[in-house]
């Protein structure tokens, strides 16, 4: 019995050891407006990478309209070298982005000639 316990005892603080190795997830709310014909970075840059245990970026984003009408444009960007480059969006109110570790923001596109209000989440891995 003492044996038993003494290795459920052990497997509990390994199994603990292993899970603050995961990737830790970061929720934010925001809301906001965008400009007629213009652009906002409503989350970031941020940047995900392999300290806190993340193996890959796994980027969620929703966006909502405050008020009557569609909500702006939602896109998901990546920092490549020295430019931006869309890897998500652009359809819809969710985006979502699986790929490589990196540098990634949160962009909300408001093509029409008025301004328009949003509420958003973004989650993900850091």
């Amino acid at each position: 019995m003492k044996t038993f316990f003494a290795l459920s005892l052990t497997s509990l603080i390994l199994a603990t050891g292993e899970a603050s190795a995961a990737c830790t997830n970061i929720t934010n709310t925001y809301s906001g407006t965008v400009p007629a014909n213009s652009y906002v970075i409503a989350q970031g840059p941020f940047t995900v990478t392999g300290a806190n245990g993340c193996r890959q970026a796994n980027i969620s984003s929703t966006i909502a309209p405050i008020g009557a009408g569609a909500p702006p444009k939602l896109f998901i960007d990546r920092l490549t070298g020295s430019a931006w480059t869309e890897v998500s969006g652009g359809t819809g109110r969710t985006a979502s982005a699986l790929g490589q570790l990196g540098t990634y923001r949160v962009r909300h596109v408001n093509n029409l000639n008025v301004s328009r209000q949003y509420s958003g989440t973004t989650r993900y891995g850091k």
